[in-house]
């Protein structure tokens, strides 16, 4: 793997229930307020020698003291307190939506953007939508990952950006979505310990810078296999354009999404494999940080009566990511298990 970061951003599987899905690909034939809320108790194991904690992690699940760069991370736990909404208003004359909130797309992804955009459907009924993403709760990491034997300081990772999404091209079940973000650590250090301790020559550290520009490009095309059971296979290329060449890469990402819905229930399962190749050595470990990524997931939703609303659902989800690097330090796990309720407030 590039790096753990790379595992949480691109690799956490999204679950996204059929009914906010379907809400998405049209503007609701009135005008008005509308949107969903999310939210419940989870528990996190990660193992990510990079990684010190983020939304919706509690707790911190890095270690701030590592014996050394050339093992593998430890495993660590940390309670976790989910929470995804999106706020949105119709003009149904315009068929256009504006809307404020953080996705279902990025909730399993310890990135919690919180983004403001506008949908507008076109008279061939296929959906553009465009959202300006910022992060007030940030990811946290450490300034210098490569510390041996001595307490890490911890750093933000500032992480803003734009996201593209043209759901139903040319009355096709295809869709095109582009996300671009700009990676600006608070403390970008990396590499300075080595150099103090003589293992790394100043000349090679800007190979470790992480900041950079972060880029996504997916196609994707749904397949009703009749009105209960819906398949949605994926294609992305990624390009994680670091300042450090070592720490840049570029790769794919293959996902298969099977959706089963009635009245009574929401069956959700997804499956993703993909590669990453680095631009260059890392000089620390004379090799390139390429991996391979494997991931798998399942989630149930079903809507219950509360509050003497029928509006509600419980849902619960179960995720494993794995990411298997030539470079052991880079080796990164994760499990999740979340669960909670649901609102819908959409329109009809």
């Amino acid at each position: 793997m590039k790096y753990s970061e790379k595992l949480i951003f691109s690799l956490l599987l999204v679950l996204i229930p059929s009914m906010v899905l379907v809400a998405q690909n049209r503007i609701p034939e009135t005008s008005g307020f509308g949107g969903y809320f999310l939210t419940g108790p989870g528990i996190f194991q990660i193992k990510s020698n990079l990684l010190v904690t983020g939304p919706p992690l509690t707790g911190n699940v890095g270690d701030p003291v590592i014996n050394s760069v050339f093992e593998q991370a430890e495993s660590n736990s940390s309670f976790a307190w989910p929470l995804a909404g999106e706020l949105n208003y119709t003009f149904s004359a315009s068929k256009t939506q504006i809307f404020f909130g953080n996705g279902l797309e990025d909730i399993l992804r310890l990135d919690v953007p919180v983004g403001i955009g506008v949908r507008q459907q076109l008279k061939d009924s296929s959906m553009l939508t465009f959202r300006i993403l910022t992060t007030p709760l940030k990811l946290k990491f450490w300034e210098d990952p490569y510390v041996e034997n001595e307490e890490r300081e911890k750093t933000k990772l500032n992480f803003q950006g734009i996201r593209f999404r043209w759901a139903k091209m040319f009355k096709t079940g295809f869709e095109f979505t582009t996300t671009i973000r700009k990676y600006n650590f608070d403390d970008e250090r990396s590499g300075d310990w080595l150099i103090s301790e003589g293992r790394l020559d100043p000349s090679e550290q800007p190979l470790l810078n992480r900041d950079g520009f972060v880029y996504r490009f997916r196609l994707l095309y749904q397949i009703n296999l009749d009105q209960k059971h819906i398949l949605r296979p994926a294609i992305s290329y990624i390009n994680d354009d670091h300042k450090g060449e070592a720490i840049a890469n570029q790769g794919y990402l293959l996902k298969l999404n099977y959706l089963r819905r009635s009245q009574k229930f929401l069956f959700d399962a997804d499956l993703r494999i993909g590669q990453r190749f680095a631009s260059a050595d890392h000089p620390v470990y004379d090799d390139r940080i390429d991996s391979f990524r494997f991931g798998a997931a399942v989630s149930a939703f079903i809507p219950i009566k509360f509050f003497d609303s029928n509006r509600w659902s419980i849902w619960i989800s179960a995720d494993y990511i794995a990411e298997d690097s030539q470079i052991d330090f880079f080796d990164s796990r994760l499990l999740g298990i979340m669960g909670g309720l649901m609102y819908r407030a959409n329109r009809k």
